[in-house]
């Protein structure tokens, strides 16, 4: 597939998803004006949020990685090498930008996309639905929706451990600071590490 469509592809399905669901939380504004606004805190102890964005990182990093092996042990045909035919094209596209502008992929990648995916899904998400239904169901669908929102990566399974994870802490603790920390991280191991199969 040509690169540039790829690139169109990709751009035109995020703004379509986020379009769709700040659509549907605005009507769950208007339905019910006691959900509106969110709890923006983003760190309550600095240095105790900042550890524990490290905490939260190797905790999921942890999970994917036992999923990751018992999958292999249970499923030898995949290995860890599932057919995809969006792999390639992404990793192409990935690779084609990281050679072109690496400097721009530090700042998508790695700061931007953590930063406003977090507040998003874990922030505005979670915190709107919790004040209609269920904390536990705010948890739930933020994990589902957080997964959704990532159609062309691989890993299915760990995005939504991840922010399953993610949003607990959300839940209990409040702060987005370690969220988006992790979340960075999770980013760049994913990006340099596994082979550049961003989860972004």
């Amino acid at each position: 597939m040509n690169p540039l469509l790829l690139e169109i592809i990709v751009v035109v399905g995020f703004f379509i998803y986020f379009s769709l669901v700040t659509i549907f939380l605005f009507y769950l504004d208007r339905r019910y004006p006691v959900i509106a606004g969110f709890d923006k805190t983003f760190f309550r102890d600095i240095w105790s949020d900042i550890s524990w964005g490290f905490g939260l990182f190797f905790i999921s990093l942890s999970v994917s990685f036992v999923y990751s092996m018992l999958r292999a042990a249970i499923m030898p045909i995949f290995n860890g090498n599932e057919i995809s035919l969006v792999k390639p094209m992404i990793t192409t596209q990935i690779d084609s930008i990281n050679d072109s502008a690496p400097s721009l992929v530090i700042l998508i990648c790695f700061i931007l996309f953590p930063f406003f995916e977090e507040i998003f899904h874990r922030g505005f998400i979670q915190d709107r639905l919790s004040k209609i239904f269920s904390p536990i169901f705010a948890l739930f669908a933020q994990a589902i929706c957080f997964t959704l929102g990532h159609p062309f990566n691989i890993g299915t399974i760990q995005l939504f451990c991840m922010a399953m994870i993610f949003g607990y802490w959300r839940y209990k603790r409040r702060t987005l600071l370690p969220v988006i920390m992790a979340h960075s991280m999770w980013n760049i191991v994913a990006f340099f590490v596994i082979g550049k199969n961003i989860n972004i």
